[in-house]
């Protein structure tokens, strides 16, 4: 296995000059602060000469492309994430709460979650659509890796937040609208997965009635839409590119049509605002065509709206 030597930021630059990269700004101090994988390797796709490349080991890259170019994408891509976040949290927030009461108003009792008869028989439990993994595992593992993890929570010897043990000490249980603050929304998926269907309608049913999209909302619909959200999530958390992202197929404008599918008009009004300012301020500037192209395709896909 070859083994790659460390380089320096202004080694890096020499290699971008020598594939044909004009360094029409300083990259040093821009490859020391964002690094040169997430920058270089993230956003360089666009603007590689794939015919030049051709029996070649190292990159190349199309005439006239400039570090600039790259480093803008990059950028854009930046605010692109900045701008979608924060309606995510908002969404999968909705989504949680809706989820927990609907369970909650149907088992009453104390400590119902940890109660595995509050929840579906393997042959009941929620996949999605075109799902073709192992069900018998995913049933039992999902279960009993559920149970056990709000067992964890719901310990009073167990280092969780001090809200949890306030609970424990004043009322000697946790509610569970308490504890969904300390679940990942991936936990929410598959509870919500493992939930009996009347469970899921009522949530999907008070869902639909807050939301922007009037279209009815059923319960495997919504559990595509907890997928969405999921997977675009971790996408911004962890910084990798959005503008290009297709998680299990499903590009940005999936992302949209799940936003719409949760959130209230008002909030999509104010998402449509921010996106289309977030599409226009780095092309308006300085007429990168990679990102005006960009731009084009996830404004066409938000017109309709």
């Amino acid at each position: 296995m070859e083994n790659r030597i460390y380089k320096t930021a202004d080694e890096l630059s020499k290699i971008l000059a020598s594939r044909g990269i004009e360094l029409d700004v300083d990259p040093v101090p821009i490859i020391q602060r964002e690094g040169y994988y997430a920058l270089i390797n993230g956003y360089k796709e666009p603007f590689l000469d794939k015919k030049a490349m051709q029996g070649n080991a190292d990159d190349r890259y199309i005439p006239g492309t400039k570090f600039s170019h790259i480093y803008e994408l990059f950028l854009f891509d930046r605010k692109l994430r900045e701008t979608v976040l924060p309606f995510i949290t908002r969404a999968e927030a909705a989504v949680r709460t809706s989820i927990v009461d609907s369970f909650c108003a149907k088992h009453q009792e104390a400590g119902s979650y940890l109660n595995p008869n509050n929840y579906v028989i393997e042959q009941w439990m929620l996949f999605p659509k075109h799902y073709r993994g192992n069900r018998h595992k995913a049933y039992t593992k999902g279960l009993s890796g559920l149970l056990n993890m709000f067992e964890r929570m719901s310990n009073p010897s167990s280092n969780g937040p001090a809200y949890i043990k306030h609970y424990l000490i004043r009322y000697g249980n946790i509610p569970l609208w308490v504890l969904q603050n300390s679940m990942t929304f991936g936990n929410v998926k598959h509870f919500y997965q493992l939930l009996e269907r009347d469970v899921q309608a009522h949530a999907a049913r008070t869902i639909q009635n807050m939301s922007a999209d009037e279209n009815r909302l059923d319960p495997q619909t919504l559990l595509q839409v907890i997928e969405v959200l999921v997977d675009f999530r971790n996408i911004c958390a962890h910084n990798d590119r959005l503008y290009c992202a297709k998680p299990r197929g499903r590009d940005f404008g999936e992302l949209f049509r799940a936003l719409r599918k949760v959130l209230p008009r008002n909030e999509i009004r104010e998402l449509l605002l921010a996106i289309n300012a977030a599409l226009f301020a780095h092309p308006s500037l300085h007429g990168n065509k990679i990102i005006l192209d960009v731009a084009e395709k996830m404004r066409a896909v938000l017109i309709p709206y």
